[in-house]
């Protein structure tokens, strides 16, 4: 009776050992994670302020190209021939005076805009 006692001591100090063990490699493991959540959460905020930044940028250089922007309103349909671009430029040189710039016109492109022809005396929009 009294080797059976000791045999359930052993066998219950081996599983608490054991388990003791277990408790510290999930204790050094839990530790691991938290600094790697650390280290993410970091990198998330530096992630997210770059983004920021270059959603700023982006819309910096739209607004910045759409001041390089143009608009001719009442030039009569079909007068730019098949080069609206050198039609367009032609035309501010002969409006403008030849010092105004000091580098020739760059017509990057010309279009139309997409609006129905008026009809008679009926004012542009």
């Amino acid at each position: 009776a009294v080797t059976s006692i000791k045999e359930v001591v052993d066998r219950v100090e081996e599983k608490v050992t054991t388990q003791g063990q277990a408790i510290q490699k999930l204790q050094v493991l839990g530790a691991e994670q938290e600094e790697q959540s650390i280290a993410m959460a970091l990198e998330i905020n530096i992630l997210q302020d770059q983004q920021k930044w270059l959603l700023e940028k982006v819309e910096d250089l739209e607004n910045r190209s759409h001041r390089q922007n143009i608009r001719i309103v009442g030039l009569p349909k079909g007068k730019e021939g098949l080069d609206s671009g050198a039609y367009v430029g032609k035309m501010l040189e002969q409006m403008l005076e030849e010092d105004a710039f000091d580098r020739p016109l760059e017509v990057d492109r010309a279009h139309r805009a997409f609006m129905r022809k008026p009809q008679g005396r009926e004012p542009l929009r």
